[in-house]
C-alpha cells in the first residue's frame, strides 16, 4: 500500500470517528431532553453545550460528505434535531420601549464576582455608571463589609451583607444587597442545597412599610457537577420556585449554574430577561467555550425595557442586568 493510500485510509478512518462522535453526543442531547435519562453528567452538560456541539458536529459533516455520505447526512440529521431547544428557544423576554412610569420601574444588576477584590472594584463602577437600582454581590470577596463597601458605591444608602440565614444557619455563598432605597429582606436557607441559600427582598418605605408587590430574589446554586450536585442545585431552584409561584409579579437573578437549554430552565417561573442564545455569561475568559449561566428571570406581571451584560472586569462571569416595570 503506498503511502498516499495509506493516508487516505487513515483520513477515512478518523472521519468514521469524528461522525459518530456527533451522531453519539447530539443523541445523548436528545436523550437528555426525552428525559429518559437521568439528568446526569455528561446528558445534561451536553445540552449545556449544545451551541458549541452543533457548531462542530456541523462541520465536521462538512469535511466528511465526500466520502461518508450516508453517514454524514445521518448525522447532520441528528444534529439539526438535537440544535432545535436552543434554535427555536421562545422562553424569554426582549426589551421593549416603555413609557411607564419612572417610579414603577428599576434595574437590577447581578454579579458574581468569585471573591476577586479587584473585579469588585471594576464592576463598582459600571453598576453606578448603568444607574442600577438594586445591585446583587454574588460571592462577593471574603473580607468584604459595609464599610470597605461604602467608597466603592457612594451613591447608594442601603448596603447588606448576607453569610447565614435568618435561622442562624450559615450560608456556603455570601450574598450582598446594595440599593437606592430601603429593602425588606430575608435569607432563606432551604434543606438539601449543600448550604446555598438565596435572599428574598421587597422594597419598602422609611417605616419599613412594603411598596408595591414586586418580590426580588437573588440565589447561588450549587455547582452540577454529579447527580448530587444537580439535585442540590434543583432543590434551591425549587424552593426559590416554590416561594415566587402564588404571584407573577417578581423578578429572580443571580448565578443559576443552569443553562436554558436544558429542560430544567423550562421548569423556572417567568421568562428570561433577553435572549440569551447569542449570549454569554462564564467562562467569560474563554468565550469560544462559554455559555449563559447567569439570569434574570422577570414574572408575567413585569415588562422588559433592557437587559443585557456588563463588561468583563475580572471576574470569570459577566454581570446580568434588566430593566424591569411593574403594570
Amino acid at each position: 500500500m503506498s503511502e498516499a493510500s495509506s493516508l487516505k485510509t487513515r483520513l477515512h478512518f478518523l472521519g468514521v470517528i469524528a461522525l459518530a462522535g456527533a451522531i453519539t453526543v447530539n443523541s445523548m442531547i436528545l436523550i437528555s431532553w426525552a428525559g429518559v435519562a437521568r439528568p446526569d453528567w455528561p446528558f445534561e452538560h451536553f445540552a449545556s453545550y449544545s451551541r458549541q456541539v452543533s457548531g462542530i458536529s456541523v462541520l465536521v459533516c462538512m469535511m466528511t460528505f465526500v466520502h461518508r455520505k450516508l453517514l454524514t447526512c445521518l448525522a447532520l440529521v441528528v444534529t439539526i434535531i438535537a440544535a432545535l431547544p436552543w434554535i427555536t428557544f421562545s422562553k424569554f423576554e426582549t426589551p421593549v420601549i416603555t413609557h411607564g412610569r419612572d417610579d414603577l420601574c428599576m434595574t437590577i444588576v447581578s454579579a458574581n464576582l468569585q471573591h476577586d477584590a479587584d473585579a469588585l472594584g471594576t464592576f463598582s463602577s459600571e453598576a453606578s455608571r448603568l444607574g442600577a437600582d438594586v445591585i446583587a454581590l454574588i460571592d462577593p470577596p471574603s473580607d468584604a463589609d459595609r464599610t470597605s463597601l461604602q467608597p466603592l458605591f457612594p451613591d447608594y444608602a442601603h448596603i447588606e451583607l448576607f453569610g447565614q440565614s435568618d435561622d442562624d444557619k450559615p450560608l456556603a455563598k455570601p450574598i450582598g444587597l446594595i440599593s437606592n432605597g430601603p429593602l425588606k429582606i430575608r435569607s432563606v436557607l432551604p434543606d438539601d442545597t449543600n448550604g446555598r441559600g438565596f435572599l428574598v427582598a421587597q422594597l419598602t418605605d422609611a417605616s419599613k412599610a412594603e411598596i408595591g408587590s414586586t418580590v426580588l430574589v437573588f440565589l447561588h446554586t450549587y455547582l452540577p457537577l454529579s447527580a448530587r450536585g444537580m439535585a442540590q442545585r434543583d432543590a434551591l431552584l425549587n424552593a426559590v420556585s416554590d416561594e415566587v409561584e402564588s404571584g407573577d409579579n417578581f423578578v429572580i437573578a443571580g448565578d443559576f449554574n443552569l443553562t436554558p437549554w436544558t429542560p430544567r430552565f423550562h421548569k423556572l417561573p417567568g421568562h428570561r430577561a433577553g435572549d440569551p442564545r447569542f449570549g454569554i455569561t462564564w467562562d467569560a475568559t474563554r468565550p469560544w467555550l462559554a455559555i449563559p449561566i447567569d439570569h434574570i428571570l422577570i414574572g408575567s406581571r413585569m415588562t422588559l425595557a433592557d437587559a443585557g451584560t456588563l463588561p468583563l472586569n475580572g471576574s470569570d462571569h459577566l454581570p446580568v442586568y434588566a430593566t424591569v416595570c411593574s403594570e
